[in-house]
């Protein structure tokens, strides 16, 4: 199985995660600060250094921002 990379967005932090070999479990990776540097770079650097084929990224606080106009 290839490995995956769990995002988190916030509006201080960026919280990544990676799954293990057999893809089943998410251990936390890093914490990345979203307003300083280039956030997606890091995340993009995270991705080669882990061989992650995926990002799966958590959309809670785009969903909530769009349903009730508050995140």
């Amino acid at each position: 199985m290839k490995k995956a990379l769990g995002i988190d967005l916030g509006d201080a932090r960026i919280g990544v995660a990676a799954s293990d070999d057999l893809g089943m479990l998410a251990h936390p990776l890093e914490t990345i600060p979203a307003t300083k540097g280039d956030p997606i770079a890091r995340i993009l650097e995270l991705a080669a250094s882990r061989g992650a084929a995926r990002c799966a990224w958590n959309c809670r606080k785009l969903a909530c921002s769009s349903a009730s106009g508050r995140a």
